[in-house]
């Protein structure tokens, strides 16, 4: 599949029908109409998961031909980036993806590729959630995640604590 052309990155190009508030029942939650009827959406300010970015009609930079390549490419990766670059935005795209969850994908450029949409196991930890300033402390959180988890293959659902 051909690589995306610039005006097909910014996923925000829908015409308003009359007004703002046709919009909001579009599911363009967070945008409005410019002088040319032009659908402006917001920027997504500490939006961190993919699903609610798209759902809630956020601004989305379309990089799934990177994601795309990144994944095919079968290396193991170190992602280290500076805070409030959009580590974890990345990651619940690559959770969205790996879980198959295609219709969040439909209109951008992963949804129209040859990706194989299936269900695999995802295992996410998120070390935002607990003290990682020791090494004890570390192993701690993993082991709750990695308890959490079994529960989850075991019985089907979540324990919260």
């Amino acid at each position: 599949m051909d690589s995306p052309t610039h005006t097909s990155l910014l996923h925000s190009a829908k015409k308003p029908d009359s007004n703002s508030d046709k919009l909001k029942n579009n599911g363009e939650k967070n945008a409005h109409a410019d002088n040319a009827g032009q659908t402006i959406k917001q920027l997504p300010i500490s939006i961190q998961t993919c699903s609610e970015l798209i759902h809630e009609g956020y601004l989305y930079v379309d990089k799934t031909v990177l994601i795309y390549r990144l994944v095919m490419s079968g290396k193991a990766y170190f992602m280290s980036r500076p805070r409030r670059f959009g580590k974890s935005l990345l990651l619940s795209t690559l959770e969205s993806l790996f879980r198959g969850e295609q219709a969040l994908f439909a209109e951008l450029w992963l949804g129209r590729s040859n990706w194989v949409w299936k269900h695999y196991p995802v295992v996410r930890v998120d070390f935002i959630r607990g003290k990682v300033d020791t090494p004890e402390n570390c192993r701690d959180l993993l082991w709750r995640s990695i308890t959490r988890l079994c529960f989850v293959c075991c019985f089907g659902c979540w324990v919260f604590g």
